[in-house]
């Protein structure tokens, strides 16, 4: 089925679920005396099969007052002037609810819309629709929907109803949400690379089948094994040892082969100098991934997760407070989480005691250089017998290498010819010796 047919069966299974919603509302507004006429049928409508809604509404198990609430959440999305009415009129705000947009023209519902919605005159049944704002609802559980802001002052019934943009994109467009801009401090991690072009030592590659295992079947640990309630949730796992090793590839490789985005933290957009900053940057970034099934990546996080110190000032105050968040943030966290760090002496001890797993990433053997330097020339450059001599003596890291291989790629082309000297060989090491600070 082409993008376009997806759309439009898409399009077919939105209409039926909103005006299934309209005969509702128009229901509960009878109900409460604000219209007359008579009621209409509030039978569930059977979704197309094969429709983005369709799926979503199966894969979380919907029911009607889950799909109800979900519609409601949509219609500032898709179809706001149905809800223009309850915007208008004094005597239906007063039992609805809702928000006048800033900029957006039309009402925002709020959890008292929902409720309104859900019970009518009933108390019993408004009573009753608390329990899908409860955690533990799969509405909230799942990350379908959302409650914003409301002032402390104001009842919980005032926040806004709001659609999780991963819910929307899927609802909408058939794919995820791709996170992004200032609210966001990460970024997709990708690569062009497969599991098979990663070269390490055979024990890393045993240690690394514990996170694939992990993420593959971490599930089955409750309801096959009964393993629940002494396993913490998700799982943590801290990648160290020289720069250039492969810890950043292995993150990205990790994500391809288990189908789970990773997002590699921006510590620079996280860690700031002022106090109570750094835990608020992190409670956001948190709080958007717990409910997604998201890899978070920390790269060189020692730059967040360093040792405490002795208090001294203010500032070490808070630095220690950031730091025992941080570790109760993390130990929360249903999710993978990596981390790496060239350093693990920087490492405070607390949390290396929170890993599940530590995977060691030492400098390439004489056998993994050969076959990073086989890799990363490829094909078509020609090395010379003693320019073939030179590289098993070379100890170089994996990106060293590709650094060097670039360089000579680069000659190459420049010169018109694919042969690769000794010569040439060696300037290129000295150079990336010097850029590294070692020559």
């Amino acid at each position: 089925m082409s993008f376009h047919e997806s759309a439009a069966l898409n399009a077919q299974a939105l209409a039926a679920e909103l005006e299934w919603f309209a005969r509702m509302l128009n229901n509960c507004l009878l109900e409460l005396g604000l219209r007359e006429g008579e009621k209409e049928e509030e039978t569930l409508p059977v979704l197309p099969k094969g429709a983005w809604y369709s799926e979503f509404v199966q894969h979380h198990a919907l029911g009607g007052a889950e799909r109800l609430v979900l519609v409601l959440a949509l219609l500032p999305h898709i179809r706001p002037e149905l809800l223009n009415e309850l915007l208008r009129r004094e005597t239906c705000k007063k039992h609805f609810g809702g928000i006048q947009g800033k900029v957006f023209p039309g009402m925002l519902p709020t959890v008292q819309t929902a409720l309104t919605l859900l019970g009518g005159q009933s108390l019993f049944y408004q009573l009753a629709g608390w329990e899908l704002f409860a955690p533990e609802s799969v509405l909230l559980r799942e990350a379908i929907v959302q409650l914003g802001f409301r002032p402390p002052e104001e009842p919980p019934a005032a926040a806004p109803l709001l659609v999780d943009e991963d819910a929307l994109s899927r609802i909408c467009r058939g794919q995820p949400h791709e996170p992004s801009g200032e609210e966001f401090p990460a970024h997709r991690l990708s690569t062009r690379l497969e599991w098979e072009d990663l070269v390490l030592p055979p024990f890393v590659g045993r240690q690394l089948q514990d996170i694939l295992d992990w993420a593959e079947r971490g599930d089955k640990l409750s309801w096959v094994l009964g393993m629940g309630k002494h396993v913490r949730p998700g799982y943590k796992a801290l990648f160290y040892g020289p720069p250039g090793t492969g810890k950043t590839l292995t993150a990205a490789l990790i994500g391809k082969r288990t189908g789970l985005p990773v997002y590699r933290v921006d510590l620079s957009r996280v860690v700031s100098k002022y106090i109570g900053e750094t835990q608020k940057n992190l409670e956001q970034l948190f709080r958007r991934a717990e409910n997604k099934a998201w890899i978070l990546f920390f790269d060189e996080a020692d730059a967040l997760f360093n040792k405490r110190t002795e208090v001294e000032s203010a500032n070490d105050r808070h630095a220690n407070q950031e730091t025992a968040y941080l570790l109760q943030r993390l130990e929360n966290h249903p999710n993978l989480t990596l981390m790496a760090t060239n350093m693990l002496t920087n490492i405070d001890a607390a949390f290396i005691r929170r890993f599940n797993s530590g995977v060691f990433f030492p400098m390439p053997g004489k056998d993994e250089r050969l076959r990073l330097w086989k890799a990363c020339l490829g094909d078509k450059l020609k090395l010379t017998e003693e320019a073939m001599a030179l590289l098993s003596e070379q100890e170089l890291s994996g990106g060293q290498i590709a650094n060097i291989a670039l360089r000579l790629g680069l000659w190459a082309l420049r010169q018109g010819s694919l042969e690769v000297t000794a010569e040439a060989l060696k300037r290129a090491v000295q150079l990336d010796l010097v850029l590294q600070g070692k020559s």
